[in-house]
């Protein structure tokens, strides 16, 4: 059993591995190749960003590219809990206390996403309303 559960995760993680290098990586060097309108001029502005010659960001930007980092990573957990509530369920065979223990899970995968989506809109909000930083 858990060597399933390590095999599934390996393989998961590994998909989403490839994904992100497929998706940012190669992505646009294939637009570029493609002729698409704009390609060249994102990739020119991808590699201003890994090269620094951007200048520096001020405190709002970095402040919120890590905000924005973590609640990607929380989009993520919550993702990997509600897939793992979902395989004990699916291999539960009928025992009421896996069952149980896989919708609590789920349960509260859940309310921790809703948690965390009305903390971003009130903060959000806040922000918008008297902060003045976003725009």
């Amino acid at each position: 059993m858990k060597n399933r559960l390590k095999i599934f995760l390996s393989s998961f993680f590994v998909l989403c591995s490839l994904f992100f290098v497929f998706s940012f990586i190669v992505s646009p060097v294939l637009a570029v190749d493609k002729g698409l309108p704009g390609a060249t001029d994102r990739l020119k502005t991808v590699e201003k960003g890994v090269y620094g010659t951007t200048g520096a960001k001020p405190f709002e930007e970095v402040v919120g590219g890590y905000i924005q980092g973590a609640l990607a990573l929380l989009g993520v957990i919550f993702l990997v809990l509600l897939v793992y509530g979902g395989y004990v369920w699916m291999t539960a065979h009928g025992n009421e206390e896996k069952v149980m223990t896989a919708k609590q899970l789920i349960i509260a995968a859940v309310i921790g996403l809703l948690i965390v989506v009305a903390a971003y809109a009130v903060t959000y909000y806040l922000l918008l309303k008297f902060g003045g930083l976003v725009q």
